[in-house]
């Protein structure tokens, strides 16, 4: 019963109860961190995103525990991460090469709700997300996500994920005469509100 009672306050319709559905998702806003460190300070650089009159919308069928997305892609434009401060800005496109590549993407293809939940209002989650920086794409899995109801329709995807930039092939740079060295390992994070609406069919 608490398992029907989560799946039906994720997506906010009992005709799930009968099968698969299709849904429309609607992207209201989203935040994405990402946070690195050198060898001697730590850097955390943000950007937060709401839809405006750009508003995304997408495609998304449920198929038992699992939410499949169509076309759930967001851009970030690098020169509009805040690092704190303007030199740490700079540093932050250098490390990203955002004069040639000037977005970074993430795209969820899905959301995987496991058997081991015990609440309604905040699911653990896992995802298969796609990560493109420096126009390289790399897919990752979300082990640590969550799922916030915040009402009957519309929910908060949350998640992070530890990752190298070398993964995208950006070799860690030096400043100063090799003084000061960007190390490897980087985390994102970001935070997903979505509205999630039946299709009739």
């Amino acid at each position: 019963m608490i398992r029907l009672l989560i799946l039906l306050v994720l997506i906010g319709s009992s005709d799930l109860v009968f099968g698969q559905k299709n849904h429309r998702v609607t992207i209201l806003s989203s935040e994405i961190t990402i946070a690195g460190s050198t060898n001697v300070n730590s850097f955390e650089c943000g950007l937060e995103q709401n839809a405006g009159h750009d508003v995304l919308k997408v495609d998304s069928r449920w198929t038992t525990s699992q939410l499949n997305f169509e076309g759930l892609e967001l851009n970030y434009k690098v020169v509009d991460f805040d690092c704190g401060m303007q030199v740490m800005n700079q540093d932050f496109r250098e490390i990203l090469h955002a004069d040639q590549y000037p977005r970074l993407v993430l795209k969820v293809q899905n959301i995987q709700i496991p058997n081991t939940n015990k609440e309604i209002e905040r699911l653990h989650v896992y995802s298969n997300v796609i990560v493109q920086i420096a126009g390289e794409r790399r897919q990752f899995i979300v082990k640590d996500g969550r799922v916030i109801n915040k009402s009957e329709n519309e929910l908060i995807f949350e998640g992070s994920r530890l990752m190298k930039i070398s993964d995208f092939g950006i070799e860690p740079p030096t400043k100063y005469m090799g003084m000061v060295k960007v190390n490897d390992e980087i985390t994102i994070q970001f935070s997903i509100r979505m509205r999630v609406d039946t299709l009739k069919e």
